[in-house]
């Protein structure tokens, strides 16, 4: 491979990450820092990151960065910076990635400046440097990964660069044409999520998902939601996006904008419960996101349609924006900020003319580990363990017996979901499991866990499959279960009806797909539940040795690591 072709995506920011593709659009590597640092969320420089990329695949790299509304002058600040860091000097005091920081560290985030031994390399590799702004990066995330000829692609999320939260493209071939774009206050469903979140008690910026599963309940109530809808709309009124933006900061981040959220819970919201709260949010977010569609894109139906923006992790949404018309859907796997690095350095390749729209095959981009490192974590910490002669049928065996398994192979995940190289695997007939397991995690969940099931039997478990297929891959979005997934995995099924699966292809993960099909030989069920094998309040294991802490702190079962079982501590 020609290394002078290599394009390196850089986003140092919130959940700062790194990705790397070729000039020909396809993806070596792309990950986020908090991985490496075992720090939710890590913002920064991800010089842990960008450190593995370079022992991994060498010093001679066109540089991307993703740029953020607090950059004054995007190219300036950014290399000014490497270059200070390549100095062993502080950043610029003026630029957004030392500012940056001294404000997140009010928030009482930890943050890092990353390590300086790292930045004279990048000084030293970087031929060239180019810059993208916070949504054309979302856009172009969704786009490239698509597989789609041409078609509108649509972001949404809190706020990126020049205060804009939601844009529409149209893409055609390699081009990417910005069509519209809408200022913060002029679509806040973001934040509008989020400050409900913290308005019930909840982290405002980590947990909406907790939101989406409690509207399943669907216990509806539209006095709260006419009153929640002008509650919202109120914050926003006669604000300009910069106003706007530091008036949701103060609710979200400020420990006094906090307390003011929660005094008008008590006084405005007191008589509603938590799910009506819920619902009500859920429902004015999917309205007013259906009516952002329709304005820009006209009635429908719709071919096609890309999606990506953190505001798409909610997959109720997803579900309906599908139902309302789109023919065929992709939803950007990692559809938040943790994505910005990889739609950069796609878009470099684009605009460099070899890059085009592509199915995004694999989201296992991440970094791997030796059977040699993973035997050694195990005899450090002294577990006892062998070594059968097929994993994937001793698995499937014991998950047959109810056993709650770990299960660690290959390259990690991008992206916020596990899809079965750092999960935990469990049966899906016991409706218990969702109060016990999360407990067990120290887990405060409210949505059923998710299945994955095989793509051979997924008609016969969900309905509505029809072109999303590939969103279907990454559990990027919910389907109806027919009768039979109802009767027989009723773990997996939300209240509603509807589950959010993974449907897993033998290509897309030989190992993973054996195990699962011998367990369906076994029990006559292609489907298990997979969840993010971690613990609460951390990402998503990395190492041999995060993934031996994690099975030791949560007590499960068994722990497949590799090839290996590992036996929990008598």
């Amino acid at each position: 491979m020609d290394r002078t072709e290599l394009i390196l995506g850089i986003y140092p920011g919130h959940n700062c990450n790194v990705s790397l593709v070729t000039g020909r659009g396809e993806i070596l590597f792309a990950m986020e820092e908090a991985r490496f640092s075992r720090v939710k969320d890590q913002a920064g420089i991800p010089h842990r990151a960008l450190e593995y990329i370079r022992q991994r695949f060498g010093d001679h790299y066109h540089c991307v960065t993703v740029r953020d509304s607090k950059l004054k002058r995007p190219l300036r600040d950014i290399e000014l910076t490497f270059r200070s860091l390549a100095k062993g000097l502080a950043p610029p005091s003026w630029t957004y990635l030392w500012r940056g920081y001294l404000q997140t560290l009010k928030r009482g985030r930890v943050v890092e400046t990353g390590s300086r031994q790292h930045a004279p390399w990048l000084m030293k590799a970087q031929t060239s440097l180019e810059n993208i702004s916070h949504h054309s990066a979302h856009a172009a995330s969704a786009y490239y990964c698509s597989g789609f000829e041409a078609g509108p692609v649509m972001t949404l999320d809190g706020q990126g660069d020049d205060r804009y939260s939601c844009t529409f493209s149209w893409g055609r071939g390699a081009r990417l044409e910005t069509l519209n774009n809408l200022f913060f206050n002029e679509a806040p469903f973001g934040y509008n999520f989020q400050i409900v979140t913290a308005m019930l008690g909840f982290h405002g910026g980590r947990h909406p998902g907790k939101i989406t599963g409690l509207a399943s309940y669907e216990e509806r109530n539209e006095a709260c939601r006419h009153k929640l809808e002008q509650f919202l709309d109120g914050l926003w009124k006669r604000k300009s996006p910069n106003d706007a933006l530091n008036y949701a900061s103060f609710l979200l981040f400020n420990r006094t904008g906090q307390q003011q959220l929660r005094q008008e819970r008590e006084k405005s919201f007191g008589e509603y419960s938590l799910r009506e709260m819920a619902i009500a949010v859920q429902d004015i977010t999917v309205t007013r996101t259906l009516a952002l569609i329709r304005k820009n894109l006209g009635p429908g139906p719709y071919p096609s349609l890309a999606l990506a923006g953190g505001v798409f992790a909610n997959v109720k949404l997803n579900q309906q924006i599908k139902e309302a018309g789109v023919q065929n859907i992709f939803i950007q796997p990692a559809m938040g900020d943790e994505g910005l690095s990889l739609g950069a350095a796609l878009s470099s390749a684009a605009r460099r003319g070899t890059g085009y729209p592509r199915p995004l095959e694999t989201v296992f981009l991440g970094p791997e580990f030796s059977l040699a490192t993973m035997q050694a974590a195990i005899q450090t910490a002294g577990l006892k363990y062998e070594q059968p002669e097929s994993i994937e049928e001793k698995v499937a065996e014991l998950l047959a017996d109810g056993k709650v398994i770990a299960r660690y192979d290959g390259r990690i995940e991008y992206g916020p979901r596990a899809l079965g190289n750092r999960s935990i695997l469990y049966h899906t007939q016991d409706k218990t499991v969702n109060d016990w397991l999360n407990k067990r995690l120290n887990r405060t969940e409210f949505m059923p866990f998710a299945p994955v099931t095989l793509y051979e039997y997924a008609d016969q478990c969900y309905e509505q499959l029809e072109g999303a297929w590939n969103a279907a891959r990454f559990m990027t979005i919910t389907f109806p279960c027919t009768p039979w997934m109802k009767r027989t995995s009723p773990a997996v099924v939300h209240v509603d009806g509807t589950a959010r699966p993974q449907i897993l292809r033998e290509c897309d993960n030989p190992g993973y797909y054996r195990m699962l099909d011998h367990y369906r030989r076994l029990t006559g069920i292609p489907s298990l539940i997979n969840t993010s094998f971690n613990m609460h309040e951390e990402p998503i294991v990395c190492t041999p040795d995060d993934a031996i802490r994690a099975f030791v702190q949560s007590q499960l079962d068994y722990l497949a690591l590799g090839p290996f079982l590992v036996y929990p501590r008598s």
